[in-house]
C-alpha cells in the first residue's frame, strides 16, 4: 500500500502527463476564490481549521487530492473522466469517483453530477 507522500507524487506526475499546462494552477491557489483564504491561512503554518490541507511543492492537496481550481482544468478532468474516448460516457457515480480519486475542489459533487446525468 503506498504511503501518502507517493500518493501525491504519483497524482501529480499523472496530471503533467495528461495536461498540457498543468503546472499554471500552483502560480496563484491564492488567486482563486475557492483556495485563497485556505491557501494564505496554510502557507502561515499549520490550521485547526484547515488541518486536512497540505502544500507540497507548491502545489494544494486536501486528504491527499489535488486541489483544483476553477479554471479550464477541472471541467477538462470532468469531461475526460465522464467521456473517457472511445469507451462511451460513464456514469454519474463513476464520474464523481474517478474525479475524486485523485482531485478536489468544493464543489465536486455538484459539478460532476451536472454533466454526467
Amino acid at each position: 500500500m503506498a504511503d501518502t507522500l507517493s500518493h501525491k507524487v504519483q497524482v501529480l506526475n499523472i496530471m503533467k502527463v495528461k495536461i498540457i499546462g498543468f503546472e499554471q494552477i500552483r502560480e496563484g491557489y491564492t488567486s482563486f476564490p475557492d483556495f485563497g483564504p485556505i491557501s494564505t491561512e496554510i502557507q502561515r503554518g499549520p490550521s485547526r481549521e484547515f488541518k486536512d490541507y497540505v502544500i507540497m511543492g507548491r502545489y494544494m492537496f486536501f486528504q491527499n487530492r489535488l486541489c483544483v481550481p476553477r479554471t479550464l482544468l477541472y471541467e477538462f478532468l470532468m469531461l475526460e473522466s465522464h467521456a473517457r474516448g472511445l469507451s462511451g460516457h460513464c456514469g454519474c457515480d463513476k464520474t464523481r469517483t474517478d474525479v475524486e480519486y485523485q482531485s478536489y475542489w468544493p464543489s465536486v459533487k455538484s459539478d460532476v453530477g451536472s454533466i454526467a446525468t
